[in-house]
């Protein structure tokens, strides 16, 4: 399978998998409630997780809008800790812009950075914040020769997204 079909696979997977990593210290996640949130217009659809959270993947891209979260009892994890653990799947990562931004009523990090997936260059596009002992990692990322096409998708997700 050619290097480029082969990311088509590996990308979704990637983020597909993030969702099932828990944000901080929880061992047992428990995901947001009561969100608010518009889903990302065609041709992004649903693609199917087994946590509470969600993800959506373009049929154009392949590029994939997704949202993390963790409501655990005791866990707080830095905006460092949440930003590592989006980025964690990335080799030879290079952060391309960090900065801590007012979101959600809360101060939150955004982060861009390229990295190798199976030796194919991405591009990811990261809010980590904390909102009432909660955590949340809103999160775009595509093939980097695609991520532009579709990055103003996940710049209205993030404009209505909600949490309590």
């Amino acid at each position: 399978m050619k290097t480029t079909h082969r990311i088509f696979f590996l990308l979704p997977s990637l983020l597909f998998l993030s969702s099932c990593i828990t944000i901080g210290v929880s061992k047992d996640p428990q995901p947001a409630k009561n969100l608010e949130l518009k889903e990302p217009a065609s041709p992004f659809s649903n693609l199917k997780s087994k946590t509470g959270d969600k993800a959506w993947i373009s049929s154009k891209t392949n590029n994939v809008i997704s949202y993390i979260s963790d409501c655990s009892p005791n866990q707080d994890p830095s905006l460092d800790q949440l930003e590592q653990d989006a980025l964690s799947g990335l080799e030879k990562l290079e952060i391309k812009n960090r900065e801590e931004i007012p979101y959600n009523q809360r101060i939150a990090r955004t982060t861009i950075g390229e990295g190798l997936i199976d030796g194919v260059k991405v591009k990811l596009n990261v809010v980590s914040f904390k909102k009432n002992a909660c955590s949340y990692n809103l999160i775009y990322g595509g093939v980097v020769e695609r991520f532009d096409s579709e990055s103003q998708e996940f710049k209205n997700f993030t404009e209505n997204f909600r949490a309590p």
